[in-house]
C-alpha cells in the first residue's frame, strides 16, 4: 500500500509537472523586436493604458521584463508605439527583480 500511494505521488507530481512545462511553453514567445512592439501596440488599443501586470497577463505578448531587456527601459518601450504611461516608471525600469551584477 504504501508503494502505491508513493507511485501515486510520483505520478501526480509528473502530471504537475509536464503541465506547468505545457504552459511556460505556451508563454514564450521569440518575436523580432517590431513584432514586440506590435503586439504591445495592440494590447494598448484593447486595454486603453499598458501596466506591466497587462503585459504580464496578455498572451502573446513576452513579459514586462523582456521588454526592458530589449529596449533598455519599460518607458524605451512605450514611447516607440506613442505611449505615456500616467503612472511614474521609475520602479519598472530599475527591474528590481532582474539580476544584481
Amino acid at each position: 500500500m504504501g508503494q502505491e500511494r508513493g507511485l501515486y505521488q510520483t505520478d501526480r507530481r509528473v502530471i504537475l509537472f509536464l503541465a506547468a512545462k505545457k504552459i511556460i511553453e505556451e508563454r514564450r514567445v521569440d518575436l523580432p523586436e517590431e513584432e514586440m512592439l506590435a503586439r504591445l501596440r495592440r494590447t494598448l488599443m484593447k486595454e486603453g493604458r499598458l501596466s506591466p501586470a497587462i503585459i504580464n497577463k496578455t498572451i502573446g505578448l513576452p513579459c514586462h521584463q523582456v521588454y526592458i531587456a530589449h529596449f533598455g527601459s519599460i518607458r524605451n518601450a512605450y514611447s516607440l508605439i506613442g505611449y505615456t504611461s500616467q503612472r511614474n516608471c521609475d520602479y519598472i525600469d530599475t527591474d528590481r527583480f532582474g539580476p544584481t551584477s
